[in-house]
């Protein structure tokens, strides 16, 4: 984790939040147009669910216009679990090959088994980061800010860039008076110092005014300089680092200071991407896991939904590691006693004899409520048309996030239907975030 995150655990002031939550750190539109490979607009040209294919309308950096380009977004548990863009939709996007981490702190939840699909991807985005609608009646003005700060960073020369980087972040990590435990200057004297730092007109000086500022006051000033200088600090930033005795940039008894040049060189010179899937993969679905899961049953008495359902993820969990007699074990779990781990078996046994598992689906859509839903969808996903208006039941359901995964998966289906049959897309409401950057 980047030692800026650590810092700012370790100084942001303590905001009451709910536990079920994912703190992160949103980046300056600048930070990523200088650190992403890929910065363009585009337009969808696949919907899809956490990762989808897009025509380059515009490119500002890598891929060129015409080009298209398939992009993973970030994933957040307590947020939602199959994050999806349609057709004809119009993004600006600042995409990493290897995304920097934004996470300062987070929650662990239960399995998703939609995150399990490894689907390839050239380009990824930081979590609630880099993406950017431009739909609505302020779509093309919005397009049109974006696209002119980007040049505006991207035509600098390296030292310019370097200081319009850094003074950019000076008002986030080192007058933000909402942010800091103590130490911060009052208003007048925040006032003055902005003036001083601003009058430096070079990024050198601007550099050596910061570091100035640390060794008057390391207690101070050190950790907010430090974010600055690993957030935006590029060549001059680094050269004058490696040359810098370490002492000011001691924290709790902590030398901050190699771990601050380190970053930089990463950000510079960015690691190779590893493939995903090449994790140490899960252990194996066992024959007794194969029993007790055909005698599963949900507590019906909880009023949590999420443990009344849980049969989705038990079902799911165990054909992604059923690794014998696959079709043997899908074939068993239709007689289990929990409904969604009877749609998991159809499902998966859809993998490996497509007539077999179709035929169980069929029979397993009259199901009610969301396993019913679950084996429509996926009986409609595999061209099956009878199957929609039972699929399209799923849009009425609500109360757990396996609906909500499931509305999104039938936008999907939706959008790219009509516009494999050059019909209009239909309206769905928007969920990327339109915050300004």
């Amino acid at each position: 984790m980047p030692r800026h995150f650590a810092y700012t655990v370790l100084l942001l002031i303590t905001i009451p939040v709910s536990a079920r939550a994912t703190t992160i750190e949103f980046l300056r539109l600048e930070e990523m147009v200088d650190g992403a490979d890929f910065v363009g607009v585009v337009e969808v040209d696949t919907a899809g669910g956490i990762v989808a294919r897009y025509k380059v309308i515009e490119s500002l950096k890598g891929p060129k216009a015409g080009e298209t380009v398939a992009i993973r977004l970030g994933l957040n548990y307590w947020g939602d679990k199959f994050p999806s863009v349609y057709c004809g939709e119009r993004f600006f996007v600042a995409a990493y090959r290897s995304p920097p981490s934004v996470i300062i702190s987070t929650t662990s939840g239960g399995p998703v088994p939609l995150w399990w699909r490894n689907i390839p991807s050239d380009f990824e985005l930081p979590l609630g980061n880099g993406l950017y609608g431009l739909s609505g009646p302020e779509g093309k003005k919005r397009e049109a800010d974006l696209i002119a700060r980007a040049r505006d960073l991207l035509s600098a020369k390296p030292e310019e860039r370097e200081g319009k980087l850094l003074r950019l972040l000076l008002d986030d990590h080192l007058f933000d008076r909402d942010r800091w435990l103590g130490g911060e200057p009052d208003a007048k004297k925040a006032e003055e110092l902005k003036e001083r730092l601003a009058a430096l007109k070079t990024t050198s000086e601007l550099v050596d005014g910061l570091l100035a500022l640390v060794h008057s006051d390391p207690k101070k000033w050190s950790v907010r300089c430090n974010i600055v200088f690993e957030r935006g600090g590029r060549e001059i930033t680094l050269g004058r680092l490696q040359k810098l005795d370490k002492s000011p940039f001691v924290l709790l008894g902590t030398d901050y200071l190699p771990d601050t040049i380190h970053s930089i060189k990463s950000r510079l010179t960015p690691p190779k991407r590893v493939a995903r899937g090449s994790a140490k993969s899960p252990p194996a679905a066992t024959a007794e896991e194969l029993e007790n899961l055909l005698k599963w049953e949900p507590d019906t008495k909880t009023e949590r939904r999420i443990e009344r359902t849980r049969g989705y993820e038990l079902g799911s969990s165990f054909a992604v590691r059923c690794q014998k007699d696959r079709v043997k074990s899908f074939k068993a779990m239709l007689a289990a006693k929990d409904p969604y781990i009877q749609v998991a078996g159809a499902v998966y046994l859809c993998f490996e004899d497509e007539t077999a598992g179709k035929t169980e689906l069929k029979k397993l859509m009259k199901l009610p409520g969301e396993p019913g839903g679950w084996a429509a969808l996926t009986l409609a996903r595999r061209g099956e048309k009878d199957a929609l208006p039972r699929a399209l039941d799923m849009l009425q359901e609500s109360g757990s996030w396996h609906a909500d995964s499931f509305r999104n998966q039938i936008r999907v289906l939706l959008s790219n239907s009509a516009k494999a049959s050059g019909l209009p897309q239909p309206a769905f409401e928007r969920w990327a975030d339109e915050r300004k950057s």
